[in-house]
């Protein structure tokens, strides 16, 4: 049975998803058009973006079977025909009664789920007590695991990154049971060896680094032209001319000034005059090929010397930024400044040399300067030898770390635990295994006799009783012009017709189609059909009476209350009935408590509609709905106690109050009611009958009426003139109750 339920997406009843609770086999929803009943059933029914969350009772889900407008145009659309319906025939009856031995209460079907029941228990009871020891050793070993990796953190990576623990229980004692437990000749490791091994071992940041490359020397003794630099390279002596350049001292200037001695049209390029005709053989002459060789060599020695400053340069800017971490920065700006230094200024000599030959030079041919700068380039590769090799032994000693770590945790500080929870986990297994066999047994039995009573529906079912049945109330509801008729194109199926002849469905009237739909829904519950595991209905009837008349709202009524009395039997197929309805007079019709009935297995509901904020449902533990009448008065109770309502609602309240009560009932009239009142209170009372003549049936202009708490109140006032000066107030009283009596002129009504 439908115990509870919980609604969402319904807009009428605002954002918060609608509960109701404390459900019987007979539930009772009373409410206004747009209050939401139909939300209610189309929830039932899986309508759009509805959502029903039941909570059913034992967890017996039942088969819902839900009655709306909705419905009403399924069935009438398709073709014109009413789709088929299954219920139990008379023919068959070793198959009927089989079905009987299988579905009564008591029968094979509850007792296969009794057994299903009983051995699921044991079955949970049996995973309860292995989840509550391993609870208990999740809480042991969890404890023991964070007491040493917060004494000694530098453990914790053994635990962390890739299927590691950190923060998961549930990890952890899943990497513990993992384990094999040790054998008594494994030796255990010692948490002092742990410790030393881990600082060297868990920095996870490591890469390795390349070394710095040394500098070379400058080879001087490999260079021709380093024994030139202090010598004075001169021409030829044995020209006569070389005598004087040698008493001048200009020799590097004769040297360069001969370059021009051939474009100078027959002058001396020195000293512009006429210039001998030997002046040419002479210069050739004393700047003979060893001269020339002896300059070669100079160039040769600052082109070598010119290459190896430069892959200084580019070796030192060429090092990561990774490796040059390890440098002595102090000493390694010293070394490299004094190699810079010493470089330039041998550049520079170099330069000078091959301007001027004859002049010597002096260079420092000393490897200080390179062999400092290495001293500083050994001492950080030392320190990068040692990074690697501490980064390769990582990828080797680390899982061999993180295991001895494991091994300490579960054989050394949990070896207790572990043992004594792998010995009661093996029993407790055993009995997990065999109740689970024996539910799968239980289930296969269920889910045969399902089978077994689907083969067997399907043998004795037909629609021909349901169409005998439909045409038999169609005749006593006098529709005796409309009967079914079975369905030459669907199996199973039943059309409509009319004296022989099928109809259109809108050749209907809407009465007759709500009328047509609801005797189909009637006995369409009568089938097993697609009724679940349970075999039990949950009837869900939204307002089935809508544009009938009397006659058909009477038995309509009584195949309600028959649906009704089947649930409370609990020994139907129909478990439970919940009716939704505006009418109140369907409503006392279906609520009705028979001579003798305790009215038990009853719960009734109210739908109130708001039209400022979400409606409400409110659960009564009487019927709170009896008549029209009484509902309109309950309407002016709450009006005079304050709650805010639509003027326009309320004065049509009063209107139909005053027309039941003193025009129709009682043939008053309210020109007899005026005599009654002071002149000065005759307009107020005459405005409430405009109201009544017009107010109610149209909308005032602006001009002439503009509503207000003030108007409610003095409506609620001339109303209750009404009854107090016509000699009425006794009933007025008795309507509204003695505890809610308004002052009417400033004086209580006696």
């Amino acid at each position: 049975m439908l115990q509870e339920m919980t609604i969402a997406g319904g807009t009428c009843f605002g954002d918060s998803p609608l509960s109701v609770t404390d459900l019987e086999p007979a539930s009772f929803f009373y409410g206004p058009n747009g209050s939401g009943k139909t939300t209610i059933s189309r929830a039932f029914a899986g309508y759009g973006s509805l959502q029903l969350k039941p909570e059913w009772h034992d967890g017996a889900e039942m088969a819902v079977r839900v009655y709306n407008r909705d419905l009403v145009d399924q069935i009438l659309r398709e073709s014109n025909r009413i789709p088929g319906v299954f219920v139990l025939g008379e023919n068959s009856v070793d198959a009927q009664n089989r079905l009987e031995q299988i579905e009564m209460p008591g029968g094979e079907r509850d007792q296969a789920v009794d057994v299903h029941g009983r051995t699921r228990s044991s079955h949970e009871d049996a995973k309860n007590r292995q989840t509550e020891a391993k609870e208990a050793l999740k809480t042991a070993a969890w404890k023991k695991y964070r007491t040493l990796v917060d004494e000694h953190t530098t453990l914790l990576p053994a635990f962390t990154g890739q299927r590691g623990v950190d923060r998961n229980r549930d990890m952890l004692v899943t990497r513990l049971l993992e384990r094999e437990a040790p054998s008594e000749s494994e030796t255990l490791p010692e948490l002092e060896d742990l410790l030393a091994d881990a600082t060297a071992v868990y920095d996870t940041g490591a890469t390795t680094r390349t070394p710095l490359t040394e500098i070379s020397e400058f080879q001087w003794s490999d260079q021709d032209g380093s024994a030139l630099l202090e010598q004075k390279i001169a021409g030829s002596s044995q020209v006569s001319l070389s005598e004087l350049v040698e008493k001048l001292g200009n020799e590097d200037w004769v040297q360069t000034g001969r370059q021009y001695l051939h474009d100078a049209d027959g002058l001396c390029p020195f000293c512009q005059q006429k210039a001998p005709k030997d002046l040419a053989k002479q210069l050739e002459d004393m700047f003979d090929d060893r001269y020339t060789e002896q300059v070669d060599k100079l160039q040769r020695l600052a082109v070598a010397y010119s290459s190896w400053a430069q892959s200084v340069r580019e070796a030192t800017g060429g090092w990561s930024a990774e490796s040059t971490a390890y440098l002595d920065e102090a000493a390694y700006q010293k070394a490299l400044g004094s190699l810079n230094t010493t470089t330039g200024a041998n550049e520079k000599g170099l330069e000078q040399k091959l301007r001027a030959p004859s002049e010597a030079v002096t260079v420092s041919t000393s490897s200080a300067p390179v062999d400092a700068l290495n001293t500083v380039i050994r001492e950080a590769n030392a320190k990068i030898d040692a990074h690697n090799r501490l980064v390769e032994s990582q990828k080797v000693a680390k899982p061999k770390l993180t295991e001895k770590c494991w091994t300490y945790l579960a054989d050394v500080l949990l070896h207790e635990e572990l043992s004594a929870y792998r010995r009661k986990s093996a029993g407790l297994q055993k009995g997990v295994e065999a109740t689970a066999e024996k539910m799968g047994e239980a289930s296969a039995a269920i889910s045969a006799l399902n089978d077994e009573v689907r083969d067997l529906q399907r043998s004795v079912e037909s629609s021909q009783p349901v169409i005998d049945n439909i045409n038999g109330l169609l005749r006593r509801s006098g529709f005796t012009s409309f009967h079914i008729v079975n369905s030459a194109e669907l199996d199973d199926g039943y059309m409509l017709a009319r004296n022989g002849v099928p109809l259109d469905e809108h050749s209907l009237s809407e009465g007759e189609r709500t009328f047509i739909a609801f005797l189909y829904y009637y006995f369409r519950l009568n089938g097993r059909e697609n009724t679940g595991a349970s075999g039990k209905i949950l009837a869900v009837i939204d307002d089935p009476i809508s544009s009938l008349d009397s006659d058909v709202l009477f038995i309509v009524s009584a195949l309600v209350r028959d649906l009704i009395n089947r649930a409370l039997s609990k020994t139907d197929h129909v478990a439970q009935v919940i009716v939704l309805t505006h009418n109140v007079y369907f409503h006392k019709e279906v609520t009705q408590v028979r001579h003798k009935d305790t009215g038990s297995g009853r719960c009734y509901h109210v739908i109130r509609k708001s039209l400022t904020e979400a409606n409400v449902v409110e659960a009564h533990a009487e019927n709170p709905v009896s008549t029209e009448y009484e509902r309109l008065w309950s309407e002016v109770r709450r009006a005079s106690q304050g709650e805010q309502m639509s003027i326009i609602g309320l004065e049509n309240v009063l209107r139909r109050i005053l027309e039941n009560y003193f025009r129709i009932a009682g043939g008053i009239w309210e020109d007899q009611i005026v005599q009654y009142l002071d002149p000065a209170e005759r307009p107020v009372l005459r405005s409430l009958f405009n109201w009544v003549n017009e107010g109610s049936h149209g909308v005032f202009e602006n001009l002439h009426y503009s509503p207000s708490p003030t108007t409610q109140d003095m409506y609620l006032d001339v109303f209750r003139h009404v009854f107090d000066r016509s000699g009425h107030d006794a009933h007025y009283k008795m309507m509204m109750g003695s505890d809610l009596n308004r002052d009417v002129g400033g004086q209580p009504v006696q």
